[in-house]
Formats: C-alpha cells, structure tokens, sequence
C-alpha cells in the first residue's frame, strides 16, 4: 500500500532524492510515475531505513484505533527543465499487488527540504522565493521558517497538501519580528491554508506551520510556498474561447491593474494553465483558465430581476460573478419544445468558492427546473426539456443568501443536449490473485438522454489473465468487469486501457474509461493489474491476554501453517497495527527453515500509562521461488486471537536523577546524582546510560554501573567549549538490569538548559 512521497515535488530541471513510503513493501517493490516531463530513475525501490518520531502520549480513545507504520524506500526522480508545472501521479507494486494515491508537484522556485529533529520546534531561516517540503511529524509538532522583510514587503505563503492527498489539515500562523500574531489561517484552498502579509517594519518574520488538529505522522507531508513576487490568486473571466484574443481581469499579490488580454490557443486543452511574465523572463505562479469552443457573453449589472436579463443567443458560455450577499444573475435565452438543453455550472470545479444553484423559469416567472451540485459533483449540471417554444430565464445563485464576493465568479454553458456517454474507473490499480479473480467497477456517465448499452473492450491484458462482464446494459450506468487469472499466470504487472463503444444514429461513439480528477489535475487512463502470488504461510496464535509491568517484556508464542513453504521466515512487527503502539516495539526475528513454532518478544516503554492495554500484532515475510524467481511475500493479521495483548501495571525497576534541570556549562562536566529502585525480587547491577541524540553537539557521557547492592550512582555529562547543542529536548536516561536474561528498564528525564 502506497503511502506517502517525501518530499512531495521538485523543481524543474533537477533530480530529486525522494522516498517512497508505504505498507508492505519489502524487498522487491517498484513505482512509477505518470506523465510527462518526469523520470524515475530506476523503477525498483531500495530499502532505506526509517525515521520514526514517537511525539506526544496519545490519549484515550485516540490511541485504540487502529495505525499504521509506513516503512521508507528511496529512489530519485529526474524532472525536465521544460517539464509542465504540476501534479503527476504515482503508483506502487510489489509481488502481492498494487496501489496508487501518490502525487508529485512539479514546481520552478528554489525548493529545499526539511531536515526533520525531534523535540521541540526550533526556526529554519529560509530565502523567498522558496517552496519548502516538510512534514507535521510526530503529532503536534509545529515547523518554523523564519525570513527577514523590509518595511511594506508582500508575502503569500500557500500550503499544498490536502490537494494532492496528504493527512494534512494545515494552519498557518505569521509572527512579526516581535513575535506577535499577526495573520493566520486554517482552510483557504479547500483544507490547505494560504495567508498573504505586509510587513509593517524591517525585521525577521516567522511562518508556523501545523496540523490544525493537533495531529501529526509520516503521511503529513506539505509542499509550502513562501513569496515576495507577484502571486496571483484569480482571474475573471473564468476561461474564455479557444482560438480567441479575451481581455481578464488577474488579481492578486502585484497584479496589474489593467485588463491582460490573453490569445487563447485554437487547440488548447480544456484545462489551460496561464502564467503572467514579468521581468528579466520570470513568470508568477500558473492560474487555471477553462477552455470551451462555444461563444462567450458577459453579464451586465443590474440583472437581479428577470426584466433586466441579457439575452443570450444559444449555444453560449454565459460569465458572471455573485458580487455581493443576496447578489443573482438572470439570464434568457430562446428554446424550442423538444429540444432539450444541457445547462452546467463551472464555479468550484475552477476554484470559486460559489455554491452554485440554478433556477430555470418561463416567461411568466413560473420556476420549470431546479439544480444544484449532485452527490460526487462541485457543482450543479441540469437537462432542461422547454414545454413549448418561447422565451425561458435561468438564475445563477449561491446556495447561501449570505456569500457573495468579487470571487464568486462562475461560467455557465448552455448547449442543446448531444447524447452520448463518458466513462469513469473507480480506481487505477487492482491486485487479482493468481489462480483467483477481482472485480474492477466501470461507470457510465450518461448525457443527452443516451441510454443504449455500452460494449467495453478491453487492451493490455496479459496472458492467463481474462475479463468478463464486458457490457453496461441498456439503461444501467454501471458494470463490475470480473477478472481471473489462471494458476500460471505470470506474477507480473500490465496496464490495461477500458474503451467502451456504442452507436448513435448509426454512427460509433467510442470513449476511453479515466480515474476523474480534480480539475487542473491529470487524469488516470490506464489501469495497473498486478498478478499477484499468493503468501502459502501463515502465522497464528490462541487468545492471550496478560498483566505485564511497563518496561519489561512480553512474550508470545505462535504456530505457523505452513501450506507447503519449507523456507525460513523473518517475523517483526507489522507496518498495520489493531492499535498505536504507544512505543512497544519488537526485533526481526528468523525462523528457521521448517519450524513450526517460535516465541516473540516485544518490550514495553517504562513511560507507558499504567491500566492500557497493548496490543502488538506481528508481521512474517518469507521468500517464495516462483518460475525461477525469488518472491518475497508476507503475512499479517489483526485478529484478535494473533495479537500480543498485554495490561500495563506498574513497573518493576525506576530511576530518579536529584536534578531535574541543568546548565550546559561549556568546557566542564556536570555530575547528575541518581537513585535507582528494585521491585521485591529484582536483583543484579543497573546499568546507566544516556541517549543523546545524534544532532546534539559537544555533548558526551560513559555508560554507569549501579553494583546489585547499591542503589545510588553519580552520571556525569561533558559539555566541549563550543557544545552547541541543540538542546530542544530533555536527554533521556536509560536505566537496564537483567532478570533472567530479559532486559528491565527505566527512564527519567533531564532538562539542559544553554548557558547564556
């Protein structure tokens, strides 16, 4: 399952260190990445290690659902110096399957990426312009970038995350350089955040960045764009005709105040990107203008009542904007009985935050047909059939009499309704078992009143593997194609194209199925299948449930079904878990070639709160040769009966340091006295050990023994001449005695605070 990029995009003309997150991904997964003007460098992923930040103790009942650890890959991607601003999407496979959901932004300002620490947040000095790749990693974290502005500079700082499918809800706060808020904000561009500041005096100013709910995790990564150039954030009109020269109005950050007229291109796509050039050949961000081929008309104020509509001669692209709470728009145009007319609103599709309603009336004022956005739509499309030949208004309003703006803008097309179909998958990738079967669902997106069958067709497929359900009856919108693959099939990838044909008034209609997306992003035209094998093993265990003191272990036993795999088996735990793990964490264990049983082991943190219950589910993978190749497959279950449950009680060793906080006195060494504690019947030495994080600098410590028959010590940390630290965080000292050769610990932390 794919998980995350990071960093999620780069510039134009670079190569990109990137990794590729996801579960179980293993040892031999590939990607790729679709489009133009970007290049995986090489398709299989390489195994990297994995940063992990535990963050904050999740509170009930937050910490009983259910998460998951994605695990690291790496790999690069080469991005042209001409390549298309933009997304480009991603997808995963490995042996067992395939997965998709991954965006890559191909952007042209400088980019850096976050060097992510634990503890608290401490200021990234960054130079605008910049668009900054981070990630909200652990939950509550907050990143920091600080920039100096003079006196009555612009700044926007745009987050793109929710767009291309991050966990991020983002809020974005601005600190002047007295540390006062001075602009925030939570959702602008849908749940991403955008804030656009003048500096009042010279100074350092300082982005936060977070999670507007407190949360955080590897998937919450963001691309943050940080600018004192002209930035644009609208147009109007909304689009304009292929082929012709349109004045718009462009506003935002140094926008000319003037109409820009724009020749539109005869052929371009139906989502046309426009950049503004300025000087020395730089260019301001892309803005999104919808292409059409039908004549355009604007409204003209006032046009609130139906006498004061403009009259549109059909078909047209009709533009308008709601300026103002309470605002409509009228329209009339003439129609005919019988010849029904397709009405449809282009308003949020385009980034307006307009939600359009339309309101079809005759001549007398009488209201015929009412729209708004149907359930999966942005915005409202209507089929309108006239009772009789005459003259017919249709108002354009928000769905809320209380919104309203110079930004409510909205294009609306009104053409004689042409029937015909388009096709939509429900997804991209689909994994079918070998020698099993999958369905992949196919929807029908009827227009004109055309409601003949559909006959699907299907290119790419690869040999063994075969589709039935090849037809959308008549008067159906959907259809489950069903796929099998037969007991040879090759465990391999293919990517298959789904046309569908029908005929109107004797002539062909023939469509290609696409993934829809939003617009101004590509949509998916092919379908990745992957043949996936089987895992033979599998990994099971009887309910069992036990008190277990923090900082100690638990041990599991389990059986394994083999089903004829005779090979050795790596069990750790698993990249999806029943709950968080609250810190418990587990070895990779081997077992061996024909081993039926094993023990597993995990140790619980000695902070974890008394009266949880944790429960651990554990991970095989083992290697299969198939055909010659060698497979790596896995199993994992949830299953209740296969977890490590365990209650935490309290713990059976505990160490105190006397000092809670110290100074970082540069050049000496601070002694730090400790007490130690043993439960009744806990005996042996302690021994003691600080874990200093490998960033800190100038900071040193040996490891202390604590004889069996004592229980105090004295610790000492070294501080170089030029320790700088960071000290953003407390240094944890570690405390373990063996007990049966089982280790038991304990932690206490200590404040270092910089000398002045």
């Amino acid at each position: 399952m794919a998980s995350y990029l990071f960093p999620a995009g780069g510039r134009r003309g670079t190569t990109v260190d990137l990794h590729v997150g996801g579960l179980f991904l293993h040892k031999d997964a590939s990607w790729e990445l679709l489009g133009p003007g970007v290049k995986v460098q090489s398709p299989r992923l390489a195994p990297t290690p994995t940063r992990w930040f535990e963050g904050a103790m999740l509170p009930l009942t937050e910490s009983q659902q259910t998460e998951d650890y994605p695990k690291d890959t790496a790999s690069q991607v080469a991005v042209a110096s001409d390549a298309a601003l933009g997304v480009r999407r991603g997808r995963v496979w490995t042996a067992q399957g395939a997965s998709s959901g991954l965006a890559f932004v191909v952007g042209d300002l400088p980019e850096i990426v976050e060097q992510e620490i634990d503890g608290d947040p401490l200021p990234v000095d960054v130079r605008l312009p910049v668009t900054i790749n981070g990630r909200i990693f652990p939950r509550q974290n907050v990143d920091i970038w600080t920039f100096p502005l003079h006196k009555g500079q612009i700044v926007a700082c745009e987050v793109n995350a929710a767009r291309i499918g991050s966990s991020l809800d983002s809020y974005l706060e601005v600190l002047d350089p007295d540390g006062r808020t001075i602009a925030e904000n939570d959702d602008a561009l849908g749940a991403d955040s955008f804030v656009r500041f003048t500096a009042a005096t010279d100074g350092k100013y300082a982005v936060h960045i977070r999670d507007a709910n407190g949360r955080g995790g590897p998937t919450y990564v963001y691309r943050l764009t940080l600018t004192s150039d002209p930035h644009l954030d609208r147009v109007f009109p909304l689009g304009g005709r292929r082929g012709e020269a349109t004045p718009f109005m462009v506003y935002g950050q140094c926008a000319p105040a003037d109409p820009v007229e724009i020749k539109l291109p005869a052929d371009g796509p139906y989502d046309f990107f426009w950049r503004l050039s300025y000087g020395n050949g730089k260019a301001t961000n892309s803005l999104l203008l919808d292409l059409d081929d039908l004549p355009e008309m604007t409204e003209s104020e006032p046009n609130d009542q139906p006498a004061q509509a403009r009259k549109a001669a059909l078909p047209a692209m009709l533009n308008g904007r709601i300026e103002r709470p309470g605002d409509v728009d009228w329209w009339s145009f003439s129609a005919h009985k019988g010849e029904a007319l397709v009405l449809e609103l282009r308003a949020q599709q385009l980034g307006s935050p307009l939600q359009g309603v339309l309101t079809v009336c005759d001549a007398q004022g009488k209201e015929l047909a009412h729209g708004e956005a149907a359930a999966g739509r942005l915005d409202p499309v209507m089929t309108f059939a006239p009772p009789a030949d005459g003259l017919y208004c249709v108002r354009v309003a928000d769905r809320f009499h209380t919104r309203g703006g110079p930004e409510f803008a909205y294009r609306l097309r009104i053409a004689p309704a042409t029937a015909g179909f388009h096709l939509q998958l429900t997804a991209d990738v689909l994994t079918l078992p070998r020698g099993g079967s999958a369905k992949l669902k196919v929807t029908a997106d009827r227009l004109g009143g055309f409601t003949d069958a559909v006959a699907l067709t299907i290119d790419g497929l690869s040999t063994g593997v075969k589709a039935a359900n090849l037809l959308i009856p008549a008067g159906q919108n959907t259809v489950e194609i069903a796929f099998s693959a037969d007991a040879a099939a090759a465990i391999d990838v293919s990517r298959l194209t789904i046309r569908g044909e029908a005929k109107k008034d004797g002539k062909p209609i023939v469509e290609k199925a696409v993934l829809p997306a939003a617009r101004g992003q590509p949509e998916t035209d092919t379908v990745l299948l992957a043949v996936a094998l089987p895992t033979p093993f599998k990994i099971v265990g009887a309910y069992d449930m036990r008190l277990s003191p923090r900082g100690s272990v638990c041990r599991r036993h389990y059986r394994i079904e083999r089903g004829g795999y005779d090979g050795s088996i790596e069990v750790c735990l698993s990249d999806r878990q029943a709950r968080h793990l609250q810190g418990v964490h587990g070895p990779m264990v081997l077992v061996p070639a024909g081993a039926n049983e094993f023990d597993y082991v995990v140790e619980m943190p000695p902070w974890m709160e008394i009266g949880r219950t944790s429960r651990a589910c554990v991970m095989g993978t083992g290697v299969v040769k198939d055909g010659g190749v060698e497979r790596c497959v896995s199993y994992s279950s949830v299953a209740q009966n296969d977890q490590i449950i365990a209650v935490m009680e309290t713990g059976r060793l505990s160490v105190e340091a006397e000092k809670l906080t110290i100074v970082a006195a540069r050049g000496k060494s601070v002694a730090v006295p400790v007490k130690v504690g043993r439960a009744k019947g806990l005996v042996g030495p302690v021994k003691l050990e600080w874990t200093l994080p490998g960033r800190l600098h100038g900071v040193s410590a040996e490891p202390v023994v604590v004889a069996a028959d004592q229980s105090a010590a004295t610790v000492t940390l070294h501080f170089t001449a030029d320790a700088t630290g960071p000290f953003n965080m407390p240094l944890i000292l570690r405390a373990v005695l063996t007990d049966k050769g089982d280790p038991v610990t304990a932690e206490t932390k200590l404040e270092v605070v910089p000398e002045n």
